[in-house]
């Protein structure tokens, strides 16, 4: 192969920007090495190790315990104490908590109980029954669920042992981070395969409710991934039902979460990998989880856009990623310029991010782009928590890779500390919801008194002259640590100046509960602050909001809050509204003309219709879609009220005849619009009505070439619905569409959810003649002839294993000719089949992987073993030798730019490998290709790697050299190599790791 690497590097030594690739994040940061791994931090931030350099344990979650000791959970260990014997800051030492537990993912104490979300190490028989069908925790209990731990004489071993709720199986995908509520209470998050199994919920939980909603028949996911409803959620423990209650739902897969000083929760959600490049595929996220929201994760193709009036969308979006630790940071040691800002770790990314929080109505901004705290090439950082010394330590490890105990020191110039005299001690405590943070609270409260406690924190809550951080602090810290405030106290500061305060009191209101406060509540519904009314609207359903009673508030108030300019606060008014008798608001829904209220007050009819007709509900939205088209945000409100009103029809058939036509002639004129999303929804609504005509249009509209992958999959999406009246050019058309899709590149599932895309379309095409043509367009989704079959066949005999990091083959191809031969992936679900009946799987085994993940890929992962230079020589020698040396192996052709020996050795990994990958992204002058024309008309492309006054040589693109006589008739340069961008496609992750190796000894 040629690359561009030793030219690139020696003539421009630019760091890696290019376009699809994650930019070098080492710019800006001060690089340093420790303990023999390389990290990037801030300017004036060094990183120290805590734990030997010889012990380098997998690790997977930290802590600091009530007395500020950090405990930790090594991969498949149990939970232990670490101890720092003689006071040098590394930890040399350690003690097991308890051997009941292990490869625990969520720890957290409450003085001298330590509550963890882990694996039983000698589970019982499952006894317990399976959570409801949907909801996950598939079959008997699995040994993982949340466990409370309490060390009951102070030794520091746990000496009781009590279940709390038994969660499945999959620990990567179940149960993980536990902490504080600002409510005093705690919570833990629970991955997207699993949840906490029903015997251990309340279920009048309203996320347990949180239906599919999917307008068309989705393409179900494979394997456990396939469940149906909200999964991921946040649960909240209730002490006086010794159950939880679903808190928020929707989510992926959160490893972790945090509150700010406001009391708002944050987590870092990961993204569904195997759908990239799939229309439906949601990035990491930094997601503001409100009381009862739902984030739209749903199975398969079936996951919600960030604008559906049901679900709330992301505070941002940020590409790939593995999210695992969050913290917020609130402590002293760190200039002022981190307070309360939110750290998220990124396991698979190597980095740990700054976010600042802005209150944006009753939500936050933040920076879009991507704030690293630290870097590192691999960093493979698992979790974080801010010690009592105010700096943040992390743990790195998971699967099985090499990890250590790290902590984040600032040198620059000191902050000032705050004054944290008398009962300024409490509210300005540093993490204040960390374990050693709330002991430090009680220990204050045990030397005033609790009297004078609460009394010095009243002060400070009604001094309107007071910090307004004090002040909601000061309220906060009487609710957790008493004594709680009285009713007049919350009415008094419901009415403060101060929204915060305000805000604060509506929390306190809904948390405390009690019949004396529910007109504060009430009152708070018209207050003019949106944090303000989303709380208040929070706390009438804490307070007991309910259909079967009187409303704790005016409707009139309650039905208000559906039009309200802030879309959290029309979130939590229809969760309300859906808690009120449905006699009090029926009625106006149909008749309310307003674009924003009437979607949201529709969502709330459909949802809790019950065993009610909704059909006078459809009637109602098919006129107004029939009336002239509001703004594009009034549109995506009212279609997907109107989509979702249609998956609560009995039968599961849909509407009639009738009404599809009715559907098509009000929006067909309206497709295609210059708004993407609206395009989207209105051609799944096109597709539904059925009429031939949608099939011209949307056929009419996809986008040329590859211009936009996901969206011309979305078209083929919706097309799936029309099943007749499609003409022989439109067949034809659609099978060009889908021979196009096969050459595109996704994730490790594009081609099983290609497959299913074929197989909804493979009933159009009847005769032979158009099964032909069909094959002839869309070679790939053509059956494997026997000649495949028998090729593919000894490879998946075990052949390919062996050169699994070795030099390029198609490995993998014993299951893709399995595939090929007609086997299913998965098991049929709500979506239909899930497996490719076709070759597709086979054909593009090795070429559908998107390049840019395998380049991150290679780049971040930790190894879990050392890579094999010898097997990088191995594939030098096979597919780069005939254009490069290295190592005294190889041919440079006698062009010094060709000649990697040293240049490779001194070039930073990251652009070693994108010249290798991308080699075409940025080319040095002397390493561009040639375009000869002979006398005689003929061309020659390629590298002139010499040149006399008789003749040019020419090294050309398959590594072979030819002559072109002088005098040529014309030479021209192109901004590109000869080495083809294919040429690695075939190289897996290990092999490309390998071959670094053998050029970067």
């Amino acid at each position: 192969m040629v690359t561009a690497a030793a030219g690139l590097l020696l003539a421009n030594q630019i760091p890696g920007h290019s376009q699809g690739l994650s930019q070098n994040q080492f710019e800006g940061l001060v690089e340093r090495t420790v303990a023999s791994v390389r990290f990037g931090t801030l300017p004036d931030f060094t990183i120290e190790r805590v734990n030997p350099v010889d012990r380098s344990d997998s690790y997977v979650v930290l802590t600091f315990d009530s007395q500020g000791r950090l405990v930790v959970s090594k991969e498949n260990d149990f939970p232990r104490l670490l101890l720092d014997n003689d006071g040098d800051g590394i930890y040399e030492s350690e003690k097991v908590i308890s051997e009941q537990v292990r490869n625990c993912q969520g720890l957290w104490f409450d003085g001298p109980v330590l509550y963890g979300s882990c694996a039983m190490a000698n589970p019982p028989a499952p006894t317990t029954p399976p959570a409801a069908g949907g909801r996950g925790g598939r079959g008997p209990a699995a040994p993982a669920g949340i466990f409370r731990m309490a060390d009951t004489n102070g030794d520091d071993v746990a000496d009781t042992f009590e279940t709390l709720a038994m969660a499945g199986s999959i620990q990567e995908h179940g149960p993980h981070a536990i902490r504080r509520t600002p409510s005093g209470s705690w919570m833990v998050v629970v991955g997207n395969n699993e949840t906490i199994a029903d015997p251990y919920l309340d279920l009048s939980s309203s996320v347990l409710k949180d239906v599919d909603g999917q307008f068309l028949p989705y393409f179900a996911n494979f394997g456990r991934s396939a469940r149906q409803g909200a999964h991921s959620a946040l649960f909240e423990w209730d002490q006086a039902q010794r159950k939880f209650r679903v808190f928020s739902g929707g989510n992926r897969n959160a490893y972790d979460f945090a509150y700010n000083l406001d009391g708002e929760a944050f987590l870092f959600d990961s993204d569904m990998e195997w759908d990239i490049g799939l229309p439906w595929y949601r990035e990491v996220r930094t997601v503001h989880q409100i009381l009862n929201g739902d984030y739209g994760y749903r199975d398969g193709s079936g996951k919600y856009p960030a604008y559906y009036v049901d679900s709330l969308p992301p505070v941002r979006d940020l590409g790939r990623g593995s999210p695992v630790g969050v913290e917020t940071y609130q402590s002293d040691a760190y200039p002022r310029q981190f307070f309360d800002m939110l750290f998220e770790a990124d396991w698979s990314r190597g980095r740990i991010l700054y976010t600042p929080l802005t209150r944006a109505g009753a939500t936050y901004t933040t920076r879009t782009d991507r704030a690293e705290l630290i870097h590192g090439e691999p960093l493979n950082v698992t979790d974080m928590e801010v010690g009592p010394d105010g700096m943040l330590y992390f743990s790195t490890g998971g699967r099985n890779t090499r990890g250590g105990l790290w902590r984040l020191r600032y040198t620059g110039t000191a902050p000032a500390a705050p004054d944290k005299t008398g009962i300024l001690a409490v509210t300005r405590q540093a993490q204040p919801l960390s374990s050693w943070g709330w002991a430090a609270i009680e220990r204050v409260k045990t030397s005033m008194g609790a009297q004078a406690f609460g009394s010095a924190l009243e002060q400070v809550a009604r001094n309107a002259s007071a910090d307004v951080t004090d002040r909601t602090r000061a309220l906060y810290e009487m609710q957790r640590h008493g004594a709680a405030p009285t009713a007049a106290l919350l009415a008094a500061l419901a009415t403060d100046a101060q929204p915060m305060v305000r805000a604060a009191a509506m929390f306190v209101v809904g948390v405390q509960g009690g019949a004396d406060v529910r007109t504060t509540a009430a009152a708070g519904l018209r207050d003019a602050d949106p944090m303000v009314t989303r709380r208040a609207a929070e706390a009438l359903v804490r307070l007991g909001q309910s259909p079967d009673r009187e409303s704790l508030a005016p409707v009139d108030d309650i039905y208000a809050l559906l039009g309200n300019s802030d879309r959290f606060v029309r979130f939590a008014g229809r969760l309300l509204l859906e808690h009120t008798r449905r006699a009090d608001w029926q009625a106006r829904v149909l008749t309310d003309t307003n674009a924003t209220s009437a979607p949201e007050a529709m969502v709330a009819w459909a949802r809790t219709a019950g065993t009610a007709s909704v059909r006078p509900l459809i009637d109602r939205q098919l006129a107004l879609i029939e009336q002239a088209a509001g703004s594009v945000d009034d549109q995506l409100r009212l279609y997907r009220a109107f989509m979702l009103t249609t998956t609560f029809l009995p039968g599961g058939e849909g509407l009639p005849a009738a009404d599809r036509q009715r559907l098509h002639a009000a929006l067909i004129n309206r497709f295609p619009s210059t708004d993407e999303r609206l395009n989207r929804q209105l051609a799944l609504m096109l597709a539904y009505g059925g009429q031939p005509e949608a099939v011209t249009k949307i056929l009419a509209a996809m986008p040329e070439g590859n211009s936009n992958q996901e969206l011309t999959l979305h078209y083929l999406y919706a097309l799936r619905a029309v099943q007749s009246g499609w003409t022989a050019a439109q067949k034809e058309r659609l099978a060009e569409v889908l021979g196009q899709t096969s050459r595109w590149r996704g994730g490790a599932q594009f081609a099983n959810f290609l497959g299913q895309y074929f197989q909804a379309f493979d009933p159009l095409y009847v005769t032979d003649a158009e099964k032909k043509m069909l094959y002839a367009k869309a070679p790939d989704f053509a059956p494997l002839t026997d000649e495949e079959l028998n090729a593919m066949a000894p490879a998946g005999r075990g052949g390919a294993a062996g050169r699994a990091g070795g030099a390029p083959a198609a490995a993998g191809r014993g299951a893709a000719a399995a595939a090929g031969r007609g086997a299913a992936v998965g098991a049929a679900g709500p979506g239909g089949g899930r497996g490719a009946s076709t070759g597709i799987q086979a054909r593009t085994q090795g070429r559908v992987l998107d390049k840019g993940e395998v380049f991150d890929e290679v780049i971040y992962t930790p190894r879990t073993q050392q890579p094999d230079a010898a097997a990088g020589r191995t594939i030098f020698e096979a597919s780069c030798a005939s254009c490069h040396r290295a190592g005294g192996l190889g041919d440079d052709h006698g062009v010094a730019a060709l000649d990697l020996t040293s240049s490779a050795r001194a070039a930073n990994r990251r652009d070693l490998l994108e010249s290798i990958m991308f080699p075409s992204r940025q080319v040095a002058p002397e390493l561009r290709t040639s375009v000869l024309t002979a006398n005689d008309g003929t061309t020659v492309r390629g590298l002139v790697v010499a040149e006399t006054a008789q003749a040019f040589t020419v090294l050309r693109t398959d590594g072979t050299t030819t002559t072109v006589t002088k005098p040529v008739r014309a030479h021209t340069r192109e901004q590109a190599t000869v080495m083809l961008d294919s040429l690695t496609d075939a190289m897996s992750q290990a092999q490309l790791t390998n071959l670094l190796a053998f050029l970067q000894p």
